[in-house]
């Protein structure tokens, strides 16, 4: 009996300490979020805390010139924010990260992109950069999510939530002269070289690298829009997308790879599209 009880108290023991770690670490995670806490209301998915080695690949968010860089989990601070796997996080402290609010890569492309002739307003379900009070960047968020009287930024164009919820146009640009982001121009020509080269059944593909089967090439290649160009010797550019899985193999070797490359004229027309060593 006396083992009985001495096993009783032990296991209610290990219950409360659990459920004091996670206290402690719910605790740690809203401190972390308090900083954007001003300027977005609650969302339904937030909230969710996973963690990552060290060296897991990112693609992670430099606000001040609005760049997305391949990078390691270990280089994002705390309240910096990260992709990985088509999702968006927020960096706490320690290995672990929080899920923001089922944002995925395509509709960060939108939010970024500077302003030129194809730009428009923000609409329900669209992503937006939010500004603090101070109009430095504090996040990514749904419009809907966004509190009344926040600054917002979407496709250059600069806005503030009015209290109807409508936008008011600041006249603040965000345009293509001051931004390294492009929009890539995904022609036939250079869909088919892609298609021929770097998938599996294509006709040149032999010692190529290639797209894993089942791939949406063209997806992929929008993923890319968030990363700066950056030009070449032959006049190209290349920009190389950490996608947080893996997407496709290099060469005859078949190393699996989770970076794909997407080369583009000068103007931002497609010329090819394969996954690289990371």
């Amino acid at each position: 009996m006396g083992n009985s009880y001495k096993a009783g108290l032990r296991g209610r023991f290990g219950v409360v300490a659990l459920l004091f770690v996670l206290t402690l670490g719910s605790i740690g995670a809203w401190a972390d979020s308090a900083s954007v806490s001003n300027t977005l209301v609650s969302a339904p998915d937030a909230g969710r805390v996973e963690s990552f080695a060290p060296s897991a690949r990112v693609m992670l968010f430099i606000p001040g010139v609005v760049r997305w860089i391949p990078a390691t989990f270990e280089q994002a601070k705390p309240g910096d924010e990260f992709v990985c796997g088509g999702q968006l996080y927020r960096a706490l402290e320690s290995n672990r990260a929080q899920v923001v609010s089922n944002i995925g890569v395509g509709r960060l492309v939108e939010a970024d992109l500077p302003l030129d002739n194809t730009s428009r307003r923000p609409v329900s379900g669209d992503v937006v950069q939010v500004f603090d009070k101070d109009t430095q960047f504090a996040a990514h968020a749904v419009l809907e999510t966004v509190q009344l009287g926040a600054t917002i930024r979407f496709q250059g164009k600069v806005y503030t939530v009015a209290p109807d919820r409508s936008l008011t146009d600041t006249g603040k640009v965000f345009s293509a002269a001051t931004c390294t982001l492009r929009r890539i121009d995904i022609t036939p020509q250079g869909m088919q070289h892609v298609t021929e080269r770097h998938t599996v059944g294509g006709n040149g593909n032999a010692g190529k690298s290639i797209f894993s089967p089942g791939e949406n090439i063209q997806t992929l290649i929008r993923y890319a829009q968030l990363v700066s160009p950056v030009l070449e010797a032959n006049g190209y550019f290349k920009r190389d997308f950490e996608a947080g899985r893996v997407v496709g193999t290099i060469g005859q070797g078949g190393r699996r790879s989770s970076v794909y490359r997407v080369i583009t004229t000068q103007t931002g027309k497609l010329v090819t599209a394969y996954p690289v060593v990371p």
